[in-house]
């Protein structure tokens, strides 16, 4: 049996990279073959959709789905799920990626595994790394009143040393998290 993954991928006057991300996300085909994608343009009226689909010429697994408004990052993504759910084939798995996102190789398959292996997980999300090649925060701990009160006033040190964990995980390896990052997240659908 195959598994299928769709992923959805919000533009909003970000054409170049959007492109840039789907061009990543070819690479992941190699592994999943019937991975696709559909990139939503959330209303950009500056040419994003026209560039994005002068682009895709050589992607026929990726769909644009220009909307005529900007309903905001959530609204364009739901729209996405939307269009993959209720269109022939719906996908098992659905993944929300930031345009300004480039897959590493192997990245999508790793979530899709964590997924698999992880039967009732709803959502698994990827470790971020920034361009530098520090690690991004991308798992985190569901907020209190007194990490907000040491993150706000710029304390979060004393909070430490009051014994008060860091709101921002550093999991080494696969692990159960309270919230993850929506740049790189896959959920069942």
């Amino acid at each position: 049996m195959t598994v299928s993954v769709a992923v959805v991928i919000v533009n909003y006057r970000t054409p170049d990279m959007a492109l840039a991300c789907v061009a990543a996300l070819a690479k992941e085909r190699k592994a999943l073959a019937d991975l696709r994608a559909v990139i939503v343009d959330g209303g950009s009226g500056d040419g994003s959709a026209e560039a994005i689909r002068a682009g895709l010429t050589d992607h026929d697994w990726v769909d644009l789905l220009p909307m005529d408004i900007n309903g905001g990052f959530g609204w364009a993504n739901n729209q996405g799920m939307l269009h993959l759910l209720q269109g022939p084939n719906p996908p098992e798995f659905i993944h929300l990626l930031n345009p300004d996102t480039l897959v590493e190789r192997g990245a999508v398959s790793a979530l899709l595994k964590t997924m698999a292996d992880n039967t009732k997980c709803a959502a698994a999300g990827s470790q971020l790394v920034n361009p530098g090649g520090s690690m991004a925060g991308s798992a985190f701990r569901f907020p209190s009143v007194a990490r907000e009160f040491f993150r706000g006033g710029q304390m979060n040190r004393v909070g430490q040393m009051l014994g008060l964990p860091d709101g921002i995980l550093r999991p080494t390896e696969t692990t159960k998290v309270d919230w993850v990052t929506g740049a790189s997240v896959m959920l069942r659908a």
